[in-house]
Formats: C-alpha cells, sequence, structure tokens
C-alpha cells in the first residue's frame, strides 16, 4: 500500500462511542484495512472493554509522495514566516 519514498496523511476520523467503561477497566481497539481505492486508504475501528462493544469508526488516509509533501510544507513555512514579518 505505501511503497518506498511515501508515506500516508489522515484524511478523516469517524468515531461512534457506543457505551461507557468503568475505571480501570481495559479497552481494546482492532483496526482493520476496510477498502484501498487507488491512493485512498479505509481502515475499519472496532473497540471492545470485554463486556459491551464501546466504540466503531473509521479512519481515512491518502498516500503521499514524501519529497512533494516536503516541498509543499517547505512553501508553507516560507509564507508563513512572510507573513509574521509583513
Amino acid at each position: 500500500m505505501v511503497n518506498a519514498g511515501e508515506d500516508s496523511v489522515g484524511t478523516r476520523v469517524e468515531i461512534d462511542h457506543l457505551a461507557a467503561t468503568l475505571l480501570g477497566m481495559q479497552a481494546e481497539f482492532t483496526v482493520t484495512v476496510a477498502e484501498v481505492k487507488g491512493r485512498a486508504i479505509t481502515f475499519e475501528v472496532a473497540g471492545t472493554d470485554g463486556v459491551d462493544a464501546i466504540a466503531r469508526g473509521k479512519h481515512m488516509r491518502f498516500v503521499v509522495d514524501v519529497k512533494q509533501t516536503e516541498a509543499r510544507l517547505a512553501a508553507k513555512a516560507a509564507k508563513a514566516k512572510a507573513a509574521q514579518g509583513a
């Protein structure tokens, strides 16, 4: 899914809280790859405290080229620095 020179960035998180967990209880979360569409990856998340399902949701990520991302962030940093000096 992610090759050399690539990384992934989070694009969306959806979490539904389903039940309360008592203080001292352990919670366990399972994350599975639900879908890969091109560079978009969707993970499904499920949480349990051993008694109840306590959470469910999705986490979406997008595969990006590291060098292109670094260049965009450097340009943004330069703009931010210029804006502070203005």
